[in-house]
């Protein structure tokens, strides 16, 4: 049943330019004749659109995914998510904030990869930490501390071994001196496995090696995050910043 359905998650939105055929070298060429050129390394390229549709209907179904970008009520606006995951309030919410979506609304980010290799991986980890950044500044010293939303990145595949790529994360991390708050929360790379922030314990993860059943895990620990309140209620009051004075009778 469930297995089904996730085991060819990812056949739709994954697309692998194969390498063209080696072409042999006409013979007389001179130097290097006989010889065939190198073949050039496959490209996995993804169809977006798509992902966000298959994507949608695997989120609690409050939520809408969009590529509409959050804001919070100081007018910081973070770039880096593909997708957010949010509440719609009112259908116009979008038309009504001028094309952001109220960060107080939204409950996760979703980060996509086609190949996760060092460099892109600190690539969005680096989009990560500016995007968990949001709201964060808009805080009066005697209010709760925020809960962070959380930050799912999806990879298409990855030339890493899973120990290295735990170890390469944690070390950016150290490195970079990064507020645990805002690391990356998920990591799942289709048919290999998950890595999972480990809350009990600051810069640490857990990699499960899930195979065919990595979107699986993922889809029940992603709806765990998506169920979480994160405890701050949309005011609009706070985005009117304009100092305006009515009369009254």
């Amino acid at each position: 049943m469930l297995y089904e359905y996730f085991s060819d998650f990812g056949k739709d939105i994954i697309s692998v330019k194969k390498a063209p055929k080696a072409v042999p070298a006409k013979k007389g060429a001179g130097k290097g004749a006989g010889r065939a050129k190198p073949e050039k390394e496959q490209k996995i390229t993804l169809n977006l659109s798509l992902m966000r549709e298959k994507l949608e209907m695997i989120l609690p179904s409050r939520l809408t995914l969009s590529q509409d970008r959050m804001i919070d009520s100081s007018g910081f606006s973070p770039d880096g998510a593909d997708f957010i995951a949010y509440r719609k309030y009112c259908r116009d919410i979008v038309k009504i904030m001028n094309g952001y979506v109220p960060c107080e609304l939204v409950h996760g980010t979703f980060h996509i990869v086609p190949n996760l290799d060092r460099a892109s991986l600190y690539d969005v980890v680096g989009r990560v930490v500016t995007v968990k950044k949001i709201d964060r500044f808009t805080q009066s010293g005697d209010e709760e501390p925020i809960v962070p939303i959380p930050a799912f990145v999806i990879a298409l595949d990855t030339p890493a071994h899973f120990t290295e790529l735990k170890n390469d994360l944690i070390n950016y991390y150290m490195n970079k001196s990064i507020d645990h708050l805002n690391e990356i929360d998920i990591i799942v790379i289709l048919n290999k496995g998950i890595v999972v922030k480990n809350w009990r314990e600051k810069r640490s993860y857990i990699v499960l090696e899930t195979g065919v059943d990595s979107m699986l895990s993922f889809f029940i620990l992603m709806n765990e995050y998506l169920e979480m309140e994160r405890g701050k209620e949309l005011d609009f009051r706070q985005y009117t910043n304009r100092d305006v004075q009515y009369k009254e009778y």
